[in-house]
Order: C-alpha cells, then structure tokens, then sequence
C-alpha cells in the first residue's frame, strides 16, 4: 500500500485540475465566437456600391435614317439642228457635220483633228477606254489611229449634256459637249479656246473663220478685206535680206501692209529668222538670183543655178517656192525668159524707180514716188540704204491716207484679174 499523499501534492494536483477545467471552457467560448461571427457574415447581403452623383450617363443614340434616294428626273430634250454653215481655216474651207444647239455650234472632235493635221493648230485625241478619258495632245508627232468617241456611248440616242474627262497635254480641261444619236459632240468654241486657236464668226456672211495663229488671222483679213474697185500699188524691196530689213518689216507690221521682198539666195540661210518673219507676216518673197551677176551676160547654165538654188534656199525656209524673180539691175533677154518659165516664174520688174540706190535723200525718195505714183505701180525699192529706211517710214502711211491699198506683187495681179505667167515680163497690172 503506497505511501499517502501530503497536503502540497494535493494542492498542486487541484489547480493543474482547474488549469484543465479553464483551458477547456476557454477554447470552447472562442470556437463559439468565431462560429457565430463566420454565421453572420454568410447572412449578410453585399455592399451595393456607392454610385457617383457627378456623372450624367451618355444616352443611347438614336439611328441615323436612311435618306429616301430622290427620283431621277426624265430626261429632257434639247433641240439639235444639223447646220450648213460654212467652216474656213486658214482661210481654205473644210467639211465637218456640224450642229447647233441654243446658237452654239457643236463639232465632231476627231473630225476637227482631222481637218486640222498638218496646221500649227493640228492636235491628237486619244479615247482611253480604261478610265473613259480623253487625252488630247498638242502639235504632236502621232497620228490620229483609228479611235472614235461612239465608243463612249452605248445605246443613248437622245440629245444630252455629258460630262467627259479631258486631259490636254496631261492637264485638265473642260468642254461642253453632248450626245448627238449616239455620237460626241464638243462645243467648237470652247474646243478652239483650250487650244488656242482663233475662230471668228462672221454674221454678215454667216460664216465660221479658224486661224492657226493671230498672224494668219491678221493676213487672211487683210486679203478678205482687200477691194478691187480701190486703188492699189505693190512696194517691193530688192538685195535683201539685210540687217536693215527688220525695221521695213516694222513699218509695214505698224500700218497692216505688205510688200514684196527679191531676195539674194546666198544671204537667206544666215538670214533665215528674218526670212521667216517676212513671210509669216504675209510679205511675198521673190528670187532675185543667188549672187546678183548680170543675167544676161551669163550662160543658160548659170542663170539656172542662180535661180534654183535660191529657189531651194527660200522654200527650204518657208515651205513655199517662189512664183516670180527680178534680174540683178534689170538685166535680162530671151535666155532669163527661158530658164524663168522653165523654173515657173514670172520675170517681175517695176513701174517707178526711185534711184534710191543713188546717194540721194530720203526726201528726194519719197517726193519722186508720191509725185508720180498711180493705180497698179510696182515700185523698186532696196531695203539696203538707211535713206531708203527713213524714206519708207513716210511712204506707207502717206500712201494709205492717199487711199492706196497696199499689196504684194502676186495679189496686185489677182486681183488686177492678171495671170502672173512663167517667163513673162511684168512692169505693172494695168493689163
């Protein structure tokens, strides 16, 4: 039998009893607490956020309508006329199919072209099918090929305004145009404008009048204008071209006349700026032999080369062959009569002779032929002496203000109703 426990055993054995006893309620009251609290959390609904009182929500759009397409108007007629006017250029008359609506007149673009080639104005159209655009170039190399703008057209026989895109020259331009039975026809005025060509209408005679430039514009209606029921003289000019030349020309361009210039045909290439000036103001030019020898003391041979190679010098310049020559000093017989015809000019001499090639003043010039000169003269003059110059800057006014037209040597005789014969000697157009 053990030993029996002391009093401090007893003691200490109670309160490990009581630390147990506590241990336990304790554990027991914390499981509680944490179990009620997990409870409540499970019960209790989500926060609801607080909303922000300073921001407007954006409202819904509305869908954007469909517009209702508008109907398509009916077409409306436009009234196009075939018209019989008569259609010049540079002064030589030309068919095209023209037609006339509300007074403007309407052409056929290729048939324009057509008629052009071969002037300062030619230009090419090329239909470009691809983007349906018309290229039109300028003064160009090419030909005009086979197009045609019906291709534009399907089906459409009615008169209509279109719209084409047009490129000259790669810019773009605008002409009125409009579909004619099935073809393109572009307002001729607006057409000539974009290219810069010159048209004139003439209402008296109801007429359509081109020009290729203001220079052929201005000879052509200086010849339409010429009369001949009027007086009329022709100035012409021998040994040129000289550097003095260009301030004739200036005299004449100030006054609209004309004068023929016999010119030496060793001094036309060297010249050929102030040859070509002369010519495209309208002036005649005629051969006055290569060299001026004394023709008729020289061979049939040599008159020959004389007057052909200064024929190929000035048409080589000009494009125009001459139609008539004057012998160095007047020189000339049956041989310069032969080889004249046999060349196709006519052998031109003058009327009145001045002697301006004699130290005289220009006064004295210009007295001796405004005191002698009548209806058809052919004057001699040389655009070589100064004191012919300052003699001609009186002359041409002075003979205008006497009511003198005046003319080359070739319109002196046309309209004198004189055939200017090869190899015929010619000293005025009285007949």
């Amino acid at each position: 039998m053990g030993k029996p426990k002391s009093s401090k055993q007893k003691l200490c054995i109670l309160l490990v009893f009581v630390l147990l006893v506590g241990l336990i309620i304790f554990s027991a009251n914390v499981y509680h607490i944490y179990a009620s609290d997990s409870n409540r959390a499970d019960s209790q609904p989500s926060p609801t956020p607080e909303l922000d009182i300073l921001t407007t929500p954006e409202p819904t759009p509305e869908p954007t309508p469909i517009p209702t397409p508008e109907p398509t108007p009916e077409p409306i007629l436009i009234e196009a006329n075939q018209t019989d006017i008569p259609i010049t250029i540079n002064g030589e008359p030309v068919t095209l199919l023209k037609y006339e609506i509300e007074d403007i007149v309407y052409v056929n673009l290729f048939e324009l072209a057509s008629a052009l080639v071969g002037t300062d104005g030619q230009f090419f159209p090329r239909w470009d099918e691809s983007n349906e655009t018309i290229h039109i170039e300028s003064n160009s190399s090419s030909t005009t090929g086979e197009s045609d703008l019906t291709q534009i057209i399907t089906t459409e026989t009615l008169t209509l305004p279109i719209e084409i895109y047009i490129l000259l020259d790669e810019s773009p331009v605008q002409i009125s145009a409009f579909t004619i039975e099935g073809d393109v026809y572009f307002s001729l005025n607006e057409t000539l404008e974009v290219l810069d060509l010159i048209i004139v209408r003439d209402e008296s005679e109801d007429s359509i009048d081109i020009y290729t430039s203001q220079t052929i514009a201005n000879i052509i209606t200086r010849r339409k204008s010429l009369d001949p029921s009027l007086p009329m003289v022709a100035l012409t000019f021998d040994d040129g071209p000289h550097t003095l030349t260009e301030q004739v020309l200036d005299i004449l361009e100030e006054h609209n006349a004309v004068a023929t210039f016999y010119v030496l045909g060793n001094r036309v290439e060297k010249n050929s700026d102030l040859i070509l000036r002369t010519f495209n103001m309208g002036n005649e030019i005629g051969n006055h032999s290569w060299s001026h020898p004394w023709l008729d003391r020289t061979s049939s041979d040599r008159i020959r080369r004389q007057l052909r190679d200064t024929n190929d010098a000035i048409e080589a310049v000009t494009g125009v062959a001459p139609t008539s020559m004057r012998p160095p000093y007047g020189s000339s017989n049956s041989n310069v009569r032969n080889v004249s015809r046999e060349l196709g000019l006519a052998v031109v001499f003058w009327s009145i002779d001045p002697s301006d090639y004699l130290n005289k003043s220009p006064d004295r010039i210009f007295n001796d032929i405004m005191n002698s000169v009548t209806d058809r003269d052919i004057i001699l003059l040389h655009d070589i002496h100064e004191r012919t110059i300052n003699a001609t800057r009186r002359l041409v006014p002075a003979l205008i203000e006497k009511g003198y037209q005046l003319v080359t040597v070739s319109e002196l005789m046309e309209l004198s109703e004189i055939t200017l014969e090869p190899g015929r000697n010619f000293y005025h157009a009285r007949g």
